[in-house]
């Protein structure tokens, strides 16, 4: 359906899209941007009259002008009036809190794509590099086609070591060529590749894309490749620009969906928060995509839980200088013991024990060292560790010592992480007490530790101890979390999340949620919840906005109803003209270049921990964005260094947006005014996309 608007209503959207302090283009000028896109012929201004319209003064976009075309108009407004007179067709965003059921959503669309027989649609799937969380999607997934009766073949990069490149274009070119008739089932389903976002499954991701773009370019094949990236504000902000030689050429995630996207089929984002996805218009392709319509069924209306929502009670306890994530947690544990040793009297009448996550600290002795204090003060302990593949395990903690330790695997099939953790709590006996389930990056993004089965009957479930059953709904529900201070919003959010679900008619919920933390962190992540709900809300009533144009909607209407805002977080006084800071490596690497005409020298090692580690004074260690940026006119004043008054020629900082989480790693580059041009500057910020951190407020 062709969308319409007056001059009042694109002036209005575009008026929408000003923050305070940038400078209103008039009436006149703008209506001179809308004269020129006619005599261009992009878009049209007539009498038109149809069903829902007759009016003289209508404006829609040219009959042969495509959201493609569009996005390549340079000029920003006139860019801005096409997109609101296109439907965006190809690239959606899914922006729902956290456990509301973001992987059934994308196995529904995946869903469309095998339905669709005017093209063989190819799909990616890429996941945080965390291998449970991509087998719990995978398990879901396989669970939404078994119930459309659709063949597909899964092709988990991760873990399929008898799978090679080879026969997987085999079994690509086999789908493309199959011609099953309607009715009869297909020798070949449609081919799911599912990813995890680290260097060897990137290439091997863009080998296939590569080999199925040639195929359309060179053959005119009816294959396409669909992509949607989990977590994205993660994963596809680190990957996308970074460059990987295939069969001699250098390709990049960015060439295949901006630059060369012919065979691109369908590209979709999905996360509860935005990162840095539409800052500064980095990534046009996320900032112009058309939030995905999902209507919230009423089971998940009624059953879901969040800190947002009224049976959830937050415990605002202040998170001192004194204070760590454990000595945090520790505290509360023994403050309100009360709390957390008394039994709660279920709706059914049955006694339930409190189960609590904790937010720990990164070392796995520290969480051994709060396992052991836990048990000490009558508590089960979990730890949850190992970071991305098959290292990933849960621990038992009973009496003070290491009890039993189990994979996610078993039998060498891999097992949805919430199922396993009821497992070992069933075989365990651990119902005798309070349990603890402690861990730092595997409470990060994605992971549901609640088991709940909403339908009557019985579940089996195989393990080391043999099999057990689940009847009648019979689960696990966490019914605290002792989160304490997270500087970073979309962190706080994503964790605070893994006590988040459609909980509510679990026969083990006890009618509320705790969360223990503090003020600040509270406050941010109740907006960014807000601003989640409001943007989905503000996109179904104008289907044409963007997925930036509905956000910055949303963050305006929830300013102007907040009572309460946080104090502006204050990040650093460094005026931006004297460094620049990049998200991934082959970013800087190239900027290096271009600045100094060779190759940066240092590789980064990392610790123990997957940190890489820098020196702004003197020791070594494991830097904050903020802080670096903080630095930098000391490191200018010095030469680029301060260790102990020595000069030394630093012109590089590796840190991290997030010091519990290594994966966001960035890095600030120096530009001293008195060695680098604003000329050089002028280049290197027309070719290499940076972020923008602001001196104050969160980012």
């Amino acid at each position: 359906m062709a969308i319409y608007k007056t001059f009042d209503n694109l002036y209005e959207a575009y008026e929408a899209t000003i923050d305070e302090g940038e400078e209103l283009m008039g009436e006149k000028y703008f209506q001179m941007k809308l004269d020129e896109l006619v005599a261009e012929k992009i878009i049209v201004l007539g009498p038109i009259t149809t069903e829902y319209h007759n009016d003289e003064n209508l404006y829609m976009i040219h009959k042969d002008i495509t959201y493609k075309h569009c996005e390549k108009i340079r000029d920003p407004v006139k860019r801005f009036i096409s997109f609101e007179l296109v439907h965006n067709l190809s690239t959606f965003f899914i922006y729902q809190p956290t456990q509301m059921g973001k992987n059934a959503i994308t196995s529904n669309e995946l869903v469309k794509w095998a339905k669709d027989t005017s093209k063989k649609a190819v799909a990616f799937l890429m996941f945080a590099n965390d291998q449970p969380l991509s087998v719990q999607s995978c398990i879901g997934i396989e669970k939404v086609f078994a119930e459309h009766n659709i063949k597909i073949k899964i092709f988990r990069l991760a873990c399929d070591n008898k799978i090679t490149m080879e026969s997987i274009k085999d079994n690509i070119n086999g789908y493309a060529a199959d011609r099953t008739e309607e009715g009869e089932e297909p020798e070949y389903g449609m081919p799911i590749i599912c990813s995890l976002d680290n260097p060897t499954q990137r290439k091997k991701t863009l080998s296939l894309i590569k080999y199925i773009h040639k195929k359309v370019e060179t053959k005119k094949s009816l294959l396409r490749y669909g992509m949607i990236w989990d977590e994205a504000d993660k994963t596809y902000a680190s990957a996308r620009d970074v460059e990987y030689t295939i069969e001699g050429e250098a390709v990049s995630f960015k060439k295949y969906i901006v630059d060369k996207n012919d065979a691109l089929y369908r590209l979709g984002f999905a996360s509860a928060t935005e990162g840095d996805l539409i800052i500064d218009d980095n990534y046009p392709e996320c900032a112009n995509a058309y939030i995905y319509p999902v209507i919230i069924t009423p089971d998940i209306q009624a059953n879901y839980r969040s800190l947002h929502h009224p049976e959830a009670v937050s415990h605002s306890i202040p998170y001192l200088k004194k204070h760590n994530p454990n000595s945090y947690a520790m505290g509360i544990l023994k403050t309100h013991s009360e709390h957390f040793q008394t039994p709660i009297v279920l709706p059914n009448g049955n006694p339930y024990f409190r189960k609590v996550i904790i937010n720990s600290r990164v070392q796995t002795k520290e969480m051994e060292s709060i396992a052991i204090w836990c048990n000490e003060n009558n508590f089960h302990a979990l730890v949850i560790n190992g970071a991305g593949g098959g290292r990933a395990s849960i621990k038992v903690y009973k009496k003070g010592k290491l009890s039993r330790t189990y994979k996610l695997k078993f039998e060498n099939v891999s097992k949805s992480l919430n199922e396993r953790i009821y497992y070992i709590y069933k075989t365990q006996k651990m119902n005798d007490k309070p349990l603890v389930i402690i861990g730092m990056r595997k409470i990060d993004r994605g992971l549901s530790f609640h088991y709940c089965p909403r339908a009557d009957g019985e579940v089996i479930i195989r393990g080391e101890e043999g099999e057990i059953v689940s009847q009648d709904k019979d689960g696990i529900v966490f019914t605290d979390m002792i989160l304490g201070h997270i500087p970073c919003k979309d962190t706080a959010v994503q964790k605070a999340g893994r006590l988040a679900g459609v909980i509510g008619s679990s026969p083990q919920y006890p009618g509320s949620i705790h969360y223990w933390i503090d003020e600040r962190t509270d406050i941010v992540i109740r907006q960014q919840l807000k601003t989640v709900i409001t943007t989905n809300e503000i996109a179904m009533q104008n289907s044409s906005l963007t997925f930036e144009q509905s956000l910055k909607r949303a963050k305006n209407a929830n300013a102007n109803a907040h009572a309460t805002t946080p104090s502006a977080r204050v990040n650093h006084e460094t005026d931006q003209s004297l460094y620049r800071a990049y998200p991934n490596e082959q970013v800087m690497r190239n900027v290096y270049k271009e600045l100094y005409n060779k190759e940066y020298p240092q590789k980064f090692k990392k610790n123990p921990e997957g940190f890489v580690e820098c020196s702004i004074f003197a020791a070594s260690k494991v830097q904050e964005l903020c802080d670096v940026i903080k630095h930098i006119p000391t490191a200018i004043k010095s030469g680029g260094g301060a260790g102990g008054g020595e000069t030394v020629a630093r012109k590089l900082f590796p840190c991290y947006k997030d010091i519990s989480d290594p994966t966001s790693l960035h890095f600030v580059m120096l530009l001293d005014p008195a060695k680098i041009t604003k000329e050089q500057v002028e280049v290197i910020d027309a070719n290499y996309d940076y972020i923008t951190v602001p001196q104050k407020g969160d980012f």
